[in-house]
């Protein structure tokens, strides 16, 4: 039964068309429950698709390791925008079973590695609801990417590592001095312009901070860095127009 599941659920995802986008709701139910699973899924997906994933019809769902549904909604759509060629990408509602995303024993997103195949066809953009990955302690993205760094990431109160390497535009946000779990920063070979902000002196954790081929990055390094000298062994921005001295 289980390989009859996987199965509709390939097939769905073959028929989908790849501009796909589902509303998602605050449920967090998990993929592995069946009470008040019929209705969280009405709330996050249209029908069809609820019809093919309930667990109480199909068995082998509830053979699955414990998903969280919404956030397996939230990578879905997310993903699903830029799939391109990628093989093997284990692309479904089921976040932890999709190739580059690691889960805790919850089941809830920790980690995610989106490969540049991910986007071979069309940019991968900054999603705002990436924000809603509460657990999310590392994010590192590659390839062709569209857009800038949604200010609504500073929810993102237990991330740890920001490594984006692609071309994202726009500023580096201020705001982002409020995510203090950050120990490594690395956006590289990127259009971000403007200035190093001088709140970011307020990342108490951070080690390392990477911002090498940025040509329209400019200014001097914050005064303000210097709070940072005890903990930042790691910072480089070759290739950029930051002038001064240290």
């Amino acid at each position: 039964m289980a390989t009859t599941v996987a199965a509709v659920v390939w097939l769905l995802l073959l028929v989908a068309p790849s501009s796909l986008q589902i509303s998602y709701a605050q449920s967090t139910v998990g993929m592995g429950e069946s009470d008040g699973w019929a209705s969280a899924c009405d709330e996050l997906l249209a029908p069809q698709y609820c019809d093919y994933l309930n667990p109480v019809k199909f068995e082998g769902v509830r053979e699955q390791p414990n998903h969280n549904f919404t956030e397996g909604v939230i990578v879905f759509n997310w993903f699903s925008q830029a799939y391109g060629n990628c093989p093997y990408s284990g692309l479904s509602f089921y976040p932890c079973s999709i190739h580059g995303v690691v889960c805790d024993v919850e089941g809830r997103v920790t980690e995610i590695f989106a490969p540049p195949c991910m986007n071979d066809l069309e940019p991968l953009p900054m999603e705002e609801s990436v924000s809603r990955l509460e657990r999310l302690q590392r994010l590192t993205l590659a390839g062709k990417l569209q857009g800038s760094l949604p200010e609504e990431w500073t929810a993102l109160s237990r991330l740890q590592k920001l490594e984006i390497h692609g071309s994202i535009t726009g500023t580096l946000p201020p705001a982002y001095s409020r995510l203090t779990s950050l120990q490594r920063v690395a956006l590289a070979d990127s259009s971000v312009t403007g200035t190093l902000p001088a709140s970011w002196s307020e990342l108490s954790n951070l080690v390392a901070l990477e911002l090498t081929n940025n040509s329209e990055i400019v200014g001097t390094l914050p005064p303000q860095f210097s709070a940072l000298h005890q903990q930042l062994f790691y910072f480089t921005a070759a290739d950029s127009q930051l002038t001064g001295t240290l």
